[in-house]
Parts: C-alpha cells; sequence; structure tokens
C-alpha cells in the first residue's frame, strides 16, 4: 500500500471513530473512493496531503501514526477550507457506512461467447452502445430478427445482484462514479446513475409507470411528434407491463402506515407494480431477461468498453472506446445510442454530431428531491430492506411523496457532524423510514472542459421552482406526521433538528429555506429532441436527422416533463422506434 493511501486509511479510521476498519474493509472502501469524480479524487488527496505534511511540521512523524486528537488538531488549523474539509468527510462518512452495514459481496458473471462467431471481426451489422432498459429492448428486439450480427458496447461490467438493498459493493462496482455524483453549479444536486450490464434497471427499484394520455399529448404537441398516443403504443406498454408484478410488494407496517396517512388526509395514492418476476419474486432487471434472449439469439457484447466518440465514413460508423485501458475501434452500418441521457448526449456532442443544434443536445432535466426522515413508536424496518411500492399522488403533477431507502447508512449519511441527530438514528434505526417529495423541476446544461474526459453538469432552477419545493416541504412534513410519527428529521444542510410532531403549531421557518435543502436525483432525462419539428434532432423515431444509419433510443429523447419513475416510459419508446425501425428495413 503507497503512502497517500496509508494516510487516507488512517483518515477512514478518524472519521469512522466507532468502527476499525480491517485492511480488507479499508482495501475496499479505497477502491470505492479511486472511482469517484475526479475532481473530488484530487480533492481527497491533495486534504490528505496536507495532513501529512501538517503533520511532520507539528509532531515530526508520519501521519499514518497520529492519534484521533492529534487529527483533530491538524483539521482545525485548516479551518479555512471548511466547506471542502466538510464536504470529504460526508462523502467518506457515506462511502464507510455503505461498506459497513452492506457487506454483501457482487460475484462477477462471465458471459459465455458462441464459438460460432467471429471475435475477432469489429464490424457487425448493428452496434447498440448502452445496455440499460433501452439498449437491452433495441438489441432484444432486433436479434429477433438479425441473430449474431449484434453488438453491445458496454462501459461497465457484469455483476450479480445482490440479495440485500445496496450494498457498498454494488455502488463501487455497479454504479457511475461510485454513485457519488454531484452538480456543481449553480446548484448543487447530487445525482446517480447505472453503469453495469443492465444499466440503472440492475440498481433501481423497479417502480412501473405507464406513460398516460396527457404526457404523450404534450410530447406530441410541443414537437410534432408521429405516432405517439395511447392506443399506437398499447402494445408495448404490455410488453414492458409482462415484466411487472406485485408480487414483491409485501404488506409491512410500514406500507401500511404509508397508506394510513393519505387516507387520514383525504389523499390520493397509489400501490405500483415493480420489475420482478411474479412467480419468483426475484427482480425483472435487464440482465436476467431481455438481455439473456438477446445472448439466446446469439448476442456478442463488450464490456468495460466506453465508447469516446463516433463518425461516419466509407458508408460506415465507426466507434473508437477504451476497452480495459487501451484504444480499440468498431465498425458497423446502423449505430443505436442507448447510454442513457446526458452520456448519449456528450457522446454527440464530442463526436461532433447535429453541431448545428448543440444548443438542443447540451440541455439534460433531472428529478429533484427532497427528503425528511420519519421515527415511529415501533419497529418499522429491518436491515437493508426494499423500499414500498406506494406513491402519494395527492400534489401530482407538482410533486410525488414516496419512500428511500432507508437502511442505517441512508439515515446517517447526512448527519456525520451532527452528533444528537446521530446517536438517535443508531439508536433508534429500525423505527425510521425516509420518505422523498419529487418535482419535475429545472433544468440541466452539459459542458466539457479542456483535458476532461466526462461531462460537467450544470443545474439552474428558477425562483417559482424553488418556491414550489419550499411549500411541498411542509406538505411532505404534514404527511410523515400523518403516517403516525413521533419525530419527523428533515434532511437539510445547516441546523438539522428532530421535530417532535406532538408539538402544537410548529413552523419549519428553520427550513423553509430553499438553500438549506439537500437535493439528490436518480432520473436523468432529455436533450435529444424527438419528432418532426425542423429544430428536433432526430424524427418520430429516433433517426437523427441528416444521417444515414444513426438512431438514438434512450431516456434523452424525454423531454417532455415526466414525473414519475421513468423506465417503463423509456422501455415503451424504445420498443416503439425498433419496431418502426424493423418493419421499415
Amino acid at each position: 500500500m503507497t503512502s497517500n493511501n496509508k494516510h487516507l486509511l488512517t483518515y477512514l479510521n478518524f472519521i469512522s471513530k466507532d468502527f476499525y476498519l480491517d485492511t480488507y474493509t479499508g482495501s475496499k472502501i479505497l477502491s470505492h473512493i479511486k472511482k469517484l469524480d475526479k475532481f473530488i479524487v484530487a480533492i481527497i488527496y491533495l486534504y490528505i496531503y496536507l495532513l501529512s505534511f501538517l503533520s511532520r511540521c507539528f509532531f515530526f512523524k508520519s501521519f499514518s501514526l497520529l492519534e484521533n486528537h492529534r487529527i483533530s488538531f491538524l483539521v482545525k488549523i485548516l479551518f479555512v477550507f471548511n466547506f471542502f474539509i466538510k464536504k470529504v468527510d460526508q462523502v467518506i462518512f457515506t462511502i464507510i457506512n455503505l461498506h459497513i452495514y452492506a457487506d454483501e459481496e457482487l460475484p462477477r458473471v462471465t458471459l459465455k461467447k458462441d464459438k460460432n462467431l467471429d471475435s475477432n471481426s469489429n464490424y457487425s451489422k448493428f452496434i447498440i452502445i448502452g445496455s440499460g432498459p433501452s439498449g437491452a429492448v433495441t438489441a432484444s428486439e432486433l436479434a429477433k430478427h438479425h441473430s449474431g450480427d449484434i453488438l453491445i458496447l458496454e462501459k461497465g461490467s457484469f455483476f450479480d445482484i445482490p440479495n440485500s438493498k445496496h450494498p457498498g459493493d454494488e455502488f463501487s462496482k455497479k454504479w457511475y462514479r461510485g454513485g457519488v455524483n454531484s452538480t456543481y453549479f449553480p446548484e448543487m444536486i447530487a445525482y446517480s446513475s447505472g453503469s453495469c450490464f443492465g444499466g440503472g434497471s440492475e440498481v433501481n427499484s423497479g417502480l412501473f409507470h405507464e406513460p398516460d394520455k396527457n404526457f404523450l399529448d404534450e410530447w406530441k404537441r410541443e414537437y410534432q411528434t408521429d405516432g405517439l398516443d395511447e392506443e399506437s403504443i398499447k402494445e408495448y406498454c404490455d410488453k414492458v407491463n409482462s415484466l411487472t408484478s406485485h408480487k414483491q410488494n409485501i404488506d409491512t407496517k410500514f406500507s401500511n402506515s404509508f397508506v394510513e396517512g393519505a387516507e387520514k388526509g383525504n389523499q390520493k395514492y397509489s400501490e405500483l407494480k415493480k420489475f420482478y418476476n411474479q412467480y419468483s419474486g426475484k427482480k425483472n432487471s435487464m440482465s436476467k431477461t431481455l438481455l439473456q434472449d438477446f445472448l439466446k439469439y446469439g448476442g456478442k457484447v463488450e464490456l468495460n468498453t466506453e465508447a469516446l466518440n463516433i463518425e461516419y465514413k466509407d458508408n460506415q460508423w465507426f466507434v473508437k472506446t477504451k476497452q480495459d485501458g487501451e484504444l480499440k475501434y468498431f465498425s458497423c452500418k446502423y449505430l443505436f445510442l442507448c447510454s442513457g441521457s446526458i452520456f448519449t448526449n456528450n457522446l454527440l456532442l464530442k463526436s461532433h454530431i447535429s453541431r448545428q443544434k448543440r444548443k438542443t443536445i447540451s440541455k439534460f432535466t433531472f428529478h429533484p428531491m427532497i427528503k425528511m426522515i420519519g421515527s415511529y413508536k415501533e419497529d418499522i424496518q429491518a436491515l437493508n430492506e426494499d423500499v414500498i411500492a406506494h406513491q402519494n399522488m395527492e400534489f401530482w403533477p407538482k410533486f410525488i411523496i414516496g419512500n428511500a431507502s432507508s437502511s442505517i447508512q441512508f439515515l446517517l449519511s447526512s448527519f456525520h457532524n451532527e452528533t444528537v441527530i446521530k446517536n438517535f438514528i443508531e439508536n433508534n434505526w429500525k423505527k425510521m423510514k425516509i420518505f422523498h417529495a419529487t418535482f419535475s423541476l429545472g433544468s440541466g446544461k452539459i459542458i466539457n472542459l479542456p483535458f476532461t474526459k466526462e461531462p460537467t453538469l450544470l443545474y439552474f432552477l428558477k425562483r417559482s421552482d424553488k418556491n414550489i419545493i419550499n411549500k411541498a416541504a411542509m406538505e411532505l412534513f404534514n404527511f410523515i406526521k400523518n403516517t403516525g410519527t413521533d419525530f419527523v428529521i428533515p434532511i437539510i444542510k445547516k441546523n438539522p433538528k428532530l421535530i417532535k410532531t406532538s408539538e402544537k403549531d410548529f413552523n419549519l421557518n428553520n427550513m423553509q429555506s430553499f438553500n438549506n435543502f439537500q437535493l439528490s436525483s436518480v432520473h436523468i432525462l432529455g436533450g435529444v429532441t424527438m419528432g418532426e419539428k425542423p429544430e428536433c434532432v432526430v424524427d418520430s423515431y429516433g433517426r437523427v436527422k441528416d444521417y444515414e444509419g444513426l438512431y438514438v433510443n434512450d431516456s434523452s429523447l424525454i423531454n417532455t416533463k415526466l414525473l414519475k419513475n421513468p423506465q417503463g416510459t423509456i422501455m415503451v419508446i424504445a420498443y416503439r422506434n425498433i419496431d418502426n425501425f424493423l418493419n421499415k428495413a
């Protein structure tokens, strides 16, 4: 282990305090940290370097040999960097807890290659970049008609689905940049997405919403999109619906409390289907369903292969990739971009495709959310259990209230420096659940800084957006109170408090300032407008205008407000578009 890693491991133990990290757990956490955003990693190691330098200056010994009280002294000396130190400590604290409280190992899955296929050829008639829900739909449908002539390029690896909810190994191995990402300006919004074989379907909660009539009508009106109505997409909705069920939705104390809270307030609620097998109760992720069909039809897959650039020449598409650290080129007649919003957008931008529509392609949207914790009299959860399928729909389309992952590691993650709340959570976590209010607000912009490979994201919220979020906080608080909680803890940046729900006339003035909320998002949409309007990037079925054989078929196509879990809609649109392609072909 290098001296820098030894010093960082020392700091990890300083942050964890209550837990001693053995060499094995420490090495897993170090490996996880190295997968984060390069900017975050650089700040962490610079901070550790400064602490190491000060250790030599003040104590004449290596930082790795210091006691905790001396490390605290050095941290205080660097008070001018308090903003960055708090951010570093929160990231490290979160990652430590992910691995301590959910230590399930994820085994790597090896794909079997068909011996009859020419593994040395880098040409395939069809190439699909990305293997998430949209890529899996595209690949499996093509494979039924063009067996053995389709290649998936996937940036991530293939690991099995865990039995527990979001173990640390999953974040390290299956999430984009270790699951810790943020926009930097003007709003700081934490976001995450899958980066593995099967994409987001491997790591999300699998809640299923069908696209509704209002959403489809608005999309058609806004972009003049042909063939986009309830009747024309019904067969594709049925296909997606066949992968879902209510089987996994177990009646728990908490789901009953959630329903009682809605009924007490006379509020509308729904119980969603989830992407789970109705017979086995196992998750119907893409690696377990459509991608298995793709492989049976002779589909080819290149894992750990990141698309860097695409170029059209000599009537072929050429894809420049980095595979296991080395450059590799692939070519095809038809190229389908299914990497998801921001990733597909960024590939188009870096490849100078549709340059005149660059301003549109550089846009995207999040589903920002705020969160609060509810604490009950009795135990209401077990370690690492899944979210419930109920949602409060009373305030839709302004916002939706639901349940987020609530095991102890997620409860603690925002309260590293809040001793009273941290101790309360450690003693009562089985009685606690996290609630979210989720919005479809704001807009983002992708920028590419010099000498950087990954996109840098900005996010903007208008004053009216912030007012909606502030008002929603009170509705979220009242709903949580109606579910029977004793305490509510708003997840905010400054001065979080344990709020006793029996207090009369309590107001949220201490948190009803937009800037105090910790915003996060797990849904990323938009940037590639689809329709017949001249300014649209692709036509009504995903073909990039003015280019032969180039298609987009993923979440970047959704540019109309969609305040619902988007996986079902993404898959329905993907089925519709690839069916149109096959019929024309």
